[in-house]
């Protein structure tokens, strides 16, 4: 009542030869079929042999008549195959995505799972980085990488196993990193501490180790395109300038750019002028004082002179008489530093000794103090007396030879 036969058997069977028949007078029978699908539906012989390719069962009738019209019994009996070839899958081997379709990716856009006998065959499938690791999350790994490879194993019910096989799945990145760039305000003070990072922030989907340069601007003119030690590098030029502009580039390894608008650069001078005196102990000409006044950045807009308190004009100080003074000298900047430096100097007078020879300054008549005086004159002649008394006994030396 029942044939089980093997899938890979179907198109060698011949129902004739499974039956054998004899008549009492016949000789020449033939048998007669009649095929029926699982639902009993009528069916041509070659419609039957097709179902057999994708039905796991299916009926049919067998019986003969002679010549006499005699019919024999009618047996029927079931067909059912024995299902041994596992499922086909066909698939694409190298599969590339966009990295937007990452969220929605589903490897059963890719492959195709038939079997002869299972409507709905069954597949495991397991995610590996490149070093053959198990990916477990995904949608983290699509995060960081850019390639990862698939393994599949079809079976149907009948617990028929295909080849394991592996798909290769290479991510296409479009997207362009984000940058976020403010303006630059800082304070000359603290431009040695100066952190680009503090003013800028990018990231992207994919890479960590994004492409970063800096282009430069001064006066609409490019100063420079800095691709490293950026802090180090526009420290320097912070340290010359007050005012800058420039913008950021980013890259990630896929070779998206993303460019930043132009933001400015404005550094706030708060250190005021530098003021020195050299020369300060004596000094026979207020001009002899070594005076030097340096800014950072700005220009010297206006600088006073103080003599004892007392506003002066500096270039009417030739002429001071010898003593002691209090000089202040007061400097402003363009953006309004200030800086002031007070000193004690003396005049002395203008005597120079040079090669024996004795240079005498007047000026010394129009001071008071006498003793100061009385010392010079004795001074004076006692270099006289000597100088006489050195001559007079050269010319006793001379006689005493003659």
């Amino acid at each position: 009542k029942e044939f089980i036969i093997n899938d890979y058997d179907l198109d060698l069977l011949i129902l004739d030869n499974c039956f054998s028949i004899h008549d009492n007078y016949d000789s020449d029978l033939e048998l007669i079929y009649e095929y029926y699908d699982i639902n009993n539906n009528l069916l041509l012989k070659d419609e039957f042999f097709r179902y057999l390719k994708s039905n796991i069962k299916a009926y049919f009738i067998v019986y003969t008549i002679d010549s006499s019209k005699n019919e024999s019994e009618k047996k029927k009996y079931k067909i059912e195959i024995n299902d041994t070839i596992p499922p086909i899958i066909t698939y694409t081997e190298n599969i590339n995505i966009d990295v937007s379709e990452i969220s929605s990716f589903d490897i059963e856009n890719y492959i195709k799972i038939t079997d002869n006998y299972d409507k709905n065959p069954s597949y495991s499938v397991c995610y590996y980085d490149e070093n053959n690791i198990e990916i477990f999350d995904l949608e983290a790994y699509f995060e960081l990488n850019l390639a990862f490879f698939v393994k599949i194993l079809v079976f149907d019910k009948y617990l028929n196993y295909g080849d394991e096989i592996t798909l290769n799945v290479f991510i296409t990145d479009t997207i362009s990193p984000t940058l976020v760039v403010n303006n630059i305000e800082i304070e000359d003070i603290d431009v040695k501490n100066f952190n680009l990072h503090s003013y800028i922030s990018y990231s992207d989907n994919i890479d960590k180790d994004l492409n970063l340069k800096v282009y430069l601007y001064q006066n609409n003119e490019l100063i420079e395109i800095i691709k490293n030690d950026f802090n180090s590098k526009l420290i320097i030029y912070f340290k010359e300038s007050l005012n800058y502009t420039y913008f950021i580039e980013v890259k990630d390894k896929a070779g998206n750019i993303t460019q930043s608008e132009y933001k400015t650069i404005k550094i706030i001078d708060k250190t005021a002028p530098n003021i020195k005196l050299e020369n300060l102990k004596e000094i026979k000409n207020i001009k002899d004082l070594n005076i030097k006044i340096t800014d950072n950045y700005s220009k010297i807009i206006y600088i006073e002179y103080y003599l004892n308190d007392q506003l002066v004009d500096f270039n009417e100080l030739e002429n001071l008489n010898i003593g002691e003074y209090k000089i202040k000298i007061k400097v402003m900047d363009e953006v309004g530093n200030i800086s002031e430096l007070e000193k004690e100097i003396k005049i002395v007078e203008k005597e120079v000794i040079n090669n024996n020879n004795i240079n005498i300054n007047f000026d010394l008549l129009n001071n008071q103090n006498y003793y100061y005086l009385l010392i010079i004159g004795i001074f004076l002649i006692s270099i006289v007396i000597l100088i006489y008394r050195i001559l007079k006994s050269k010319k006793k030396e001379i006689k005493y030879k003659n």
